[in-house]
């Protein structure tokens, strides 16, 4: 994720300034190559999550009303982008947790590394609404909107994801 900086001469209609979109790759595309590594367990596929979600930034004419409207907008952009990846019918069924567990260390040390490798053994309905809720600090309300779920069934993902978490985490300080 070295040197990512974009250059364009022209600024077409419909089309956000090299500069802007440089500043919102600086502020957000950790989130955004994370988001790729949660869905996709691929370096490789997490760049083309963040390629892609920036172009579509870069070429979106949507007005943003906050830095908030923007940064939930990328955050789903990067949802839907993996989504399609994962409909693929070209789509490999490769498990790279080790992807993860890397960039989480390099974040959040060596013993969040070992809460995402558990993390990532859930099944995705309950480690998106994790990861989103407690890695990217969103609510349950706009996870749910991001997700096209209800803010209720988010919460019950939730409740059940960290109750498995749990008892994964026992079973571990048990051997």
């Amino acid at each position: 994720m070295e040197n990512r900086q974009l250059s364009r001469t022209d600024n077409s209609a419909g089309q956000q300034s090299a500069d802007f979109i440089n500043e919102q790759m600086d502020c957000y595309g950790d989130m955004v190559y994370r988001i790729g590594i949660l869905y996709l367990h691929s370096r490789e596929d997490a760049e083309d999550v963040f390629q892609e979600v920036f172009l579509k930034l870069y070429l979106t004419d949507t007005v943003f009303e906050t830095a908030e409207h923007r940064r939930a907008w990328l955050a789903t952009a990067a949802v839907n982008y993996c989504k399609n990846i994962l409909r693929s019918v070209w789509r490999r069924r490769t498990v790279e947790l080790d992807e993860l567990c890397a960039v989480a260390e390099d974040d959040y040390g060596a013993a969040e590394s070992d809460l995402v490798r558990q993390l990532m053994e859930l099944p995705l309905r309950y480690r998106r609404v994790l990861y989103l809720h407690y890695y990217e600090g969103y609510t349950g309300e706009e996870i749910g909107a991001m997700l096209k779920i209800s803010p209720a069934t988010v919460r019950t993902q939730m409740r059940r994801g960290r109750e498995m978490l749990k008892t994964q985490i026992l079973k571990g300080d048990e051997s």
